[in-house]
């Protein structure tokens, strides 16, 4: 009983959750260096996580039992237990008795079967109709491959497979040795499978059987006859010359030459040989070439061995996702196919794929939705369906998902899952938390009651801690500056602010202003949300549209001033390479030699070959060293200026001035090929006469040309100004700084309050209050404009994640303030550093498209619910 005790014990829970948490961790790491097979097999699929998870549901079950959780007071916390266990027998059901795979369809044809995501061993009996066949899954980790032995025993007959070697990218060469090699391909119904058979060897053909032997049995035989390949075929059958489309026959008991590459038909399917290698024999060896190996299978070497250890038959295996090759041999007289890779699992009724349908973001190859047209037949009946992202076909008991699809975009590859019982087991128990969860904050006597006592002193620890982060803020460091004026190209900023007004096309397709593209551009090169050019007279602060008009205007100049970012320690080696002293800010003209040579080439190529996983911090910033270096170059060529719609193009693809032979008519091509040089011209003679009326005539032409060739991508005026106001304000690089402020101060005040009570206290306390409802309201507007302007809810990437968690913190803080007067000061002071940390260069703040997975309106909803719980 002591032993159940200790077994069941709270200090046992929480040692076992920690384990749980941990593995799943350690998994997730696995997973992003390795692949999920591998974390499956070392963490998910291990027997101690299987342990885990069963024994955490007994605890939580005796939990209920110790401490009467379902007694009147504490049933939502008995809920909230219970809700756990439910879910756990949820995830049992889906671990052992669901099946999951993919599914291949191309147009126009139908398909009735899918693939396991589980690789198995598979053997089958091909001669008799006792359906007699072997299934194992197997796991395998490619980096701690073990070979193993399994015994297939089909009563009279019995032999074993040996796994025997798994190669990484497998290349296929025949080298010299004693055996031959029939490829062939078989088509019966509506599947295709190739076999590669040795000489002597048997596979099925349906109902018929062809073998390798003129002695064989079977009614189609291929052999050799004085050094001609011959074929003897029992059956009637018709021969279709592929190249010519030639059609012969050959009556039954008749033999002929056997023609290569032709099509052997008869009423129950076709047959084709592709080639004979004679003298010969079969090995695979790892690609040596990481950029090929990244496009090629593995494969698998299994061995066919009987009893006494004497190899039958050899099979080198490709590890495919659907429709792995099948290897034929014979033992005691008996036909048996082999395989290793996913199983092929029998719908109770087909799909018809009518249409493929991509649609891309415009000027753009990213794709922004992708969707398969279907027909479900299922006894006697149809009805077409529309699957897409978060649009599941549920029939049956099957649920189809669309996964992928082909290059040439005339296939789908959709995910097939069955387990209608676990998710309904896991959906239960999901509802039953929420409610419990739910429930838990009232109910009397529950942790978070407890918890909200002591709310008080762990205010204070948090506090502390928020004050300690104030002291990591630096400063700017100083620089010397080249004797370079930068101020002959300076125009003036109601000019340039024009200038930003004018629509641009991003590379992912996305429509905005200039003066977006501008910032992002000034943010990426410095790392700052305003950028200073140095000049004889000291730093001046350009706007980031007088930053790009600047640049094309005098692109000399600029490529050598002090303007790209760069990491003194972290980039030693590429000071080295470049043969300066390390500063914080290189020229664009010191990555290059006396010859126009990239001085960083090698060393970059050197990280990019590198895994992720690979890179070291010095890696990292030298890639990001490169970007800025890139940017920079396409904005001295203009590659970033995408201004001139096609009203020709299909997919609204907008162009640089460069690219005025990119299909544009004639007139239109004039235009861009001359309108951006004229404006530049106009703006030089502006800036020596102080007359703007030439600059600002070429500019409206600029907009209109937009609008009208534009049109249908063109953003409306509501949008623009919406997007020029977001920027303007900037709302959340000026929010940190108050937020952090008034949660100090009413820090302050809510220690005071504890050890004195005065009117003048209680009037400030109500003053930040106040203000701290304006600031929520502010920020509030901040992402609702955000929302407006992206067309999708402010939490779909990193940076919008932070930023969403900093207003939901600020949100419940201010729910709760009337539970203790630290409330509202940690809040402000929490949401204020997840604030300031969004706005790190290590955080992409630009307003993106989503990708495809990210259009769901549930996504949203869950994704909302999860962060500002």
């Amino acid at each position: 009983m002591k032993f159940l005790k200790i077994l069941f014990s709270t200090k046992i829970s929480l040692i076992l959750l920690l384990a749980f948490a941990i593995s799943m961790a350690v998994a997730t790491f696995i997973e992003n260096d390795h692949g999920i097979p591998v974390a499956w097999k070392l963490v998910y699929d291990a027997w101690w996580f299987e342990v885990i998870m069963i024994w955490l549901a007994f605890n939580f079950i005796a939990h209920i039992g110790k401490y009467k959780l379902l007694h009147a007071n504490r049933w939502p916390v008995g809920l909230f237990h219970l809700a756990f266990v439910i879910i756990l027998l949820g995830a049992g059901v889906t671990r052992y008795l669901s099946v999951d795979g993919v599914m291949h369809i191309r147009q126009g044809a139908s398909e009735y079967s899918f693939y396991t995501s589980t690789d198995y061993l598979q053997v089958r009996q091909t001669q008799t109709n006792q359906g007699l066949k072997f299934e194992k899954p197997v796991s395998i980790i490619p980096h701690q491959f073990k070979p193993e032995t399994h015994w297939v025993d089909f009563g009279q007959d019995r032999f074993q497979i040996n796994i025997k070697e798994y190669i990484k990218a497998g290349v296929e060469s025949y080298v010299d040795g004693t055996e031959t090699f029939i490829d062939i391909a078989v088509a019966m119904g509506a599947g295709r499978e190739d076999f590669i058979l040795s000489e002597g060897n048997e596979v099925a053909l349906g109902e018929l059987v062809l073998g390798t032997s003129k002695n064989s049995s079977s009614p189609i035989r291929i052999f050799k006859e004085d050094s001609l390949w011959m074929i003897l075929s029992d059956v009637h059958l018709q021969i279709m010359e592929m190249s010519t489309q030639k059609i012969g026959v050959m009556h039954e008991g008749e033999s002929s030459q056997l023609q290569l590459r032709s099509l052997y038909q008869w009423n129950g399917g076709a047959f084709m040989v592709k080639s004979i290698i004679e003298d010969a024999a079969i090995v695979y060896q790892p690609e040596t070439d990481e950029k090929l190996a990244k496009n090629m299978l593995d494969v698998v070497n299994i061995e066919i061995l009987d009893e006494a250890g004497k190899l039958v038959s050899q099979a080198y295996i490709r590890n495919v996702s659907f429709n792995p090759k099948w290897h034929p041999f014979t033992h005691n007289g008996q036909n048996y196919t082999l395989t290793f890779g996913p199983k092929n699992i029998k719908l109770p009724f087909e799909l018809y794929l009518n249409a493929f349908e991509l649609e891309r973001y415009p000027g753009s190859q990213s794709p922004a939705s992708y969707a398969s047209e279907v027909m479900v037949r299922s006894d006697g009946e149809e009805f077409p369906y529309r699957i897409f992202m978060n649009n599941v076909l549920d029939h049956k008991g099957f649920r189809f998902y669309q996964s992928s699809y082909d290059n040439d975009e005339r296939g789908t590859i959709l995910s097939v899952n069955q387990d209608r019982p676990g998710t309904y087991i896991t959906y239960l128990g999901y509802t039953l938390l929420s409610i419990g969860m739910l429930l838990t904050l009232f109910a009397k006597g529950s942790r978070f009651q407890l918890l909200n006592k002591k709310l008080g002193s762990l205010r204070r620890k948090a506090a502390a801690t928020a004050t300690v982060f104030l002291l990591f803020l630096s400063g700017l460091f100083a620089q010397e500056v080249p004797m370079l004026d930068p101020r002959q190209s300076l125009v003036p900023k109601e000019i340039a602010d024009d200038y930003g007004k004018l629509i641009v096309q991003d590379l992912d397709g996305r429509m905005k202003p200039l003066n977006t593209l501008a910032n992002e551009i000034i943010r990426k090169l410095s790392g700052k949300s305003k950028i200073e050019v140095p000049s004889p007279d000291g730093a001046i602060n350009f706007s980031s549209e007088q930053f790009v008009l600047a640049i094309q205007l005098d692109p000399v100049t600029f490529s050598h001033l002090p303007l790209i970012k760069i990491d003194q320690k972290k980039s030693k080696l590429a000071f080295q390479a470049l043969g300066i002293e390390p500063t914080d800010q290189l020229s664009f003209r010191e990555f290059l030699d006396e010859d126009g040579n990239y001085l960083l080439q090698e060393l970059v190529e050197a990280s990019n070959r590198l895994k992720p996983a690979e890179r070291n911090e010095a890696d990292k910033e030298l890639l990001k060293t490169d970007e800025r270096f890139n940017i920079f170059y396409a904005l001295l060529t203009g590659d970033f200026l995408r201004l001139f719609p096609n009203k020709l193009d299909r997919n609204n693809t907008w162009f640089t001035s460069q690219q005025w032979t990119q299909g544009f008519d004639e007139d239109d091509a004039v235009f861009v090929k001359n309108i951006t040089t004229l404006y530049l011209a106009a703006l030089e003679k502006g800036i020596q006469t102080g007359n703007w009326e030439d600059a600002n005539e070429t500019l409206s032409y600029i907009h209109l040309y937009q609008q009208k060739a534009g049109s249908e991508v063109y953003p409306n005026k509501n949008e623009i100004k919406g997007e020029l106001l977001y920027n303007k304000l900037n709302l959340g690089t000026k929010l940190f700084g108050p937020f952090w402020l008034l949660g100090i101060l009413m820090l302050v005040l809510g220690i005071l309050m504890l050890f004195k009570s005065s009117q003048w206290i209680d009037r400030l306390w109500n003053l930040g209050k106040v203000l701290t409802w304006i600031g929520f309201l502010l920020f509030t507007f901040h992402l609702a404009l955000r929302w407006y302007i992206a067309k999708h809810p402010p939490w779909s990437d990193g940076f919008e994640m932070m930023v969403f968690v900093a207003w939901g913190v600020l949100l419940f803080g201010m729910i709760f303030s009337s539970k203790s007067q630290f409330t509202i000061p940690l809040s402000l002071l929490f949401s204020g550093t997840l604030l300031f940390v969004g706005f790190l260069d290590w955080l992409n703040p630009e307003i993106t498209n989503l990708m495809p997975v990210l259009h769901s309106y549930w996504l949203k909803i869950h994704v909302a619910i999860i962060v500002s719980g």
